[in-house]
């Protein structure tokens, strides 16, 4: 069985002293900078796979701006629509965590109720350079089934 969220340890901590200046090497930058040369037709199949999602009636974390770098829903019960998507061969993660989840800013954690609120219901569904119209299709579908059950 899979674990619920909830209670999956933080794998990358934040702990002090913290503030580390990594700077990128000169193979990343070229790396980086060959990448553009991809990134109109990587952000235009994005855009498309995000159009799937919105056109399912997805409860996605959206906006005017949208970078397209995640696609993220918010849904009653993550554990349950993990676990059902699991077993429709669909992946789901968290990818962002409230900062007073890390050690370093724990210290200032307090009560936000509407931050706790979409917090317990924030999973990301798969939204990747290598997915199709199709692999869009069937994590929709499969979301959209996950949360009708």
């Amino acid at each position: 069985g899979s674990q619920p969220y909830r209670d999956r340890p933080v794998l990358s901590d934040i702990e002090p002293p913290g503030g580390y200046k990594f700077q990128m090497n000169d193979i990343a930058a070229a790396l980086g900078l060959a990448g553009l040369v991809e990134y109109d037709d990587m952000m235009i199949r994005r855009r498309s796979i995000f159009q799937v999602y919105r056109a399912a009636g997805l409860p996605l974390v959206d906006s005017p701006v949208n970078a397209l770098g995640y696609a993220c829903l918010l849904v009653d019960n993550r554990d349950l629509f993990a676990s059902r998507m699991a077993a429709a061969g669909v992946e789901t993660n968290v990818m962002h965590l409230r900062n007073d989840t890390y050690t370093i800013f724990r210290r200032f954690a307090r009560p936000l109720p509407e931050m706790d609120w979409a917090h317990d219901r924030h999973v990301c569904i798969p939204m990747h350079n290598a997915m199709t119209l199709e692999d869009a299709n069937y994590v929709a579908d499969s979301a959209t089934g996950a949360l009708k059950k």
